[in-house]
């Protein structure tokens, strides 16, 4: 879907803008002005210049931010230079006003792909990304100011007429950015250009969760600041974002409760996490440690683990003890299993798990209940 993104965005620049002599922002207008001042073909600076600005992200913004913009950066300026070599495409108008509108709309779809996967399209995108992160500049206030930079730039050798097409068309394909980040999305608006937008973006960016998970965590204030607060010491952001989603607003919904008035505070929910990372925990367990602390049985992740004897069997030697016991005592699914039934091996995993009162680690019980099968 990037590259779709990407390729979308490409043929928006050589169908209407670039045979129309037309005015932009970003990285495509800051190529056009090079090229009409030193005569650089267009994707030649593209592709210079985004691997620049790759470079600097990873160094300013981190090896994180740059692994999304990998594909952007190097994909956008070969696909524009190879749809720059097909006569065809730059013959489809010479309406101004049609080429303002369809480009726009191409530009703001292709572009909105791409956020919608959880990458950038690299470029002019990372100037104010940076200072935003050095000097805590506002990044719309930036972008407007490089765009308009962008824009100025070229004014200097276009007539009135281009210019008011130019603003035209960066008018346009913010609003279709807007609505295909909205799309799929009924309950939270999404306001292109804002602090809402940068809000969102900066969650995928700093935390890698997808475009989905960030527009529900920055609907309210306050869930930003609950996800925030639980994700700072797990290390897996995404299991956050799940729990978020899924156990703690589903409880939330039951009881007509706002997120400020759940009674598991951020900080639990994240000491719960970790307990499943580290193996202490499994999901059923963590649930229960959960619903206990919902219901003021403790407060306390570790001291319940104990008192409700939730702690999982990591221990290689009683998880193979109770495969053997279960074993020896279903010798017609092991049976099955060997004549290539795996629903057999499934109910024998049950079978270890009941014994275990379900606190044996899933991982390993499937891994040596395996290699015992294999026998």
């Amino acid at each position: 879907m990037i590259l779709l993104g990407n390729t979308v965005y490409a043929l928006a620049i050589v169908m209407f803008i670039l045979p129309n002599d037309m005015i932009t922002g970003g990285t495509t207008g800051l190529g056009i002005a090079i090229h009409h001042y030193f005569g650089l073909p267009i994707h030649t600076f593209v592709l210079i210049f985004n691997t620049l600005m790759f470079l600097l992200g990873a160094a300013v913004l981190g090896m994180k931010f740059a692994l999304t913009t990998l594909v952007s950066t190097f994909y956008y300026p070969v696909i524009l230079g190879v749809l720059e070599q097909i006569p065809a495409l730059q013959n489809v108008t010479d309406d101004k006003m049609l080429s303002t509108i369809c480009g726009g709309l191409m530009i703001g779809m292709g572009i909105g792909i791409v956020i919608r996967c959880g990458a950038s399209t690299g470029g002019m995108d990372i100037p104010p990304l940076v200072l935003n992160k050095k000097f805590g500049l506002p990044v719309s206030v930036m972008l407007y100011v490089f765009d308009f930079i962008i824009l100025i730039s070229q004014m200097l050798f276009t007539n009135k007429e281009e210019i008011v097409y130019g603003i035209l068309l960066v008018l346009i394909y913010t609003v279709i950015l807007d609505k295909v980040l909205l799309m799929g999305s009924t309950r939270t608006k999404v306001e292109i250009m804002t602090e809402k937008y940068e809000e969102l973006n900066r969650l995928i960016q700093e935390y890698g969760i997808n475009e989905a998970d960030a527009i529900q965590l920055t609907s309210h204030r306050p869930l930003t600041v609950y996800f925030e607060t639980a994700a700072a010491n797990v290390k897996d952001k995404k299991s956050v974002a799940n729990w978020i989603r899924g156990e703690v607003l589903a409880k939330l919904n039951a009881a007509e409760l706002t997120i400020e008035e759940s009674p598991v505070s951020a900080e639990q929910v994240g000491q719960i996490l970790n307990r499943m990372s580290d193996g202490t925990l499994n999901q059923k367990g963590a649930r229960t440690v959960f619903s206990a602390i919902w219901e003021k049985k403790g407060d306390n992740v570790d001291a319940l683990i104990e008192t409700l004897g939730l702690k999982q069997i990591s221990d290689t030697g009683a998880i193979e003890a109770a495969i053997d016991a279960v074993l020896a005592a279903n010798p017609k699914m092991v049976a099955e299993f060997k004549s290539g039934k795996e629903k057999a091996f499934n109910a024998l995993v049950g079978q270890t798990m009941r014994l275990t009162k379900g606190k044996a680690n899933p991982a390993q019980v499937n891994e040596i209940l395996r290699a015992k099968l294999a026998q």
